[in-house]
């Protein structure tokens, strides 16, 4: 060796990589959650201000979940994705994931 000590400080670098995956997630979550809002019902413009997105740890990881708020009372919306017995799906949750894919994947990657 040449005498040059490398000093491996793996929590510091552990910080900094989730810091790194934490910022990137939420660009991507604030991309989802205005794409799903673009897609959303317009008639009275709740589902709409009540689509929201929060970076959390769960068992897997870091990740980012897109949805509607309990707050803003749109209950609803679930039903507008999924449909029912007796209305058909208007989905914007999964059109705001599934069409635009390579740019989600771009920000999740850290590039702008």
């Amino acid at each position: 060796m040449s005498g040059i000590e490398l000093k491996w400080n793996d929590r510091e670098v552990l910080i900094k990589i989730k810091k790194a995956l934490f910022d990137n997630l939420d660009e991507a979550g604030k991309f989802v959650s205005e794409r799903a809002r673009s897609y959303a019902p317009k008639q009275t413009g709740r589902l709409q201000k009540g689509i929201d997105y929060v970076v959390a740890e769960d068992k897997d990881g870091l990740a980012a979940f897109v949805g509607v708020t309990r707050a803003s009372h749109a209950f609803y919306g679930r039903f507008q994705e999924l449909g029912t017995k007796n209305m058909a799906a208007h989905p914007f949750l999964r059109p705001s994931v599934n069409n635009h894919q390579r740019e989600i994947l771009r920000l999740v990657k850290g590039k702008k």
